[in-house]
């Protein structure tokens, strides 16, 4: 990490630091995306633009910048909208079904280099 704690409590409170308001943003995303379906009576990309801004919203007062929560708040609101449409029309974000292999750079997966082989 770049902040090159040491010992043991330095380093727990960055981790702290890094995890709490991803957790914030996430939980915050979820109710302001419920509650503003159940306000509003619909079920449409708007709710998740204003989940989005609301996380990005959270990642702001982290920072406790301006500058980090607007424009942050509008990029996850717009990424949550992007979001609805896939569920809304049945394309995938991120596409499943891709192969992965293991193997070193030059080979594809042709050389095996566990200790034992399976029996």
């Amino acid at each position: 990490m770049l902040s090159k704690t040491q010992g043991y409590v330095p380093t727990l409170v960055c981790y702290i630091r890094s995890t709490v308001p991803a957790a914030a943003a996430g939980a915050t995303f979820a109710a302001v995306t419920c509650v503003s379906t159940t306000l509003r009576g619909k079920d449409d990309k708007f709710n998740y633009f204003y989940g989005g801004a609301s996380a990005g919203g959270i990642f702001g007062v982290a920072a406790r910048s301006f500058r980090v929560g607007v424009p942050l708040a509008v990029f996850l609101g717009f990424c949550a909208t992007v979001y609805k449409d896939s569920k809304d029309n049945g394309w995938k974000v991120f596409p499943t079904g891709i192969k992965h292999e293991m193997g070193m750079i030059d080979s594809s997966a042709k050389y095996d280099f566990t200790l034992t082989k399976p029996r």
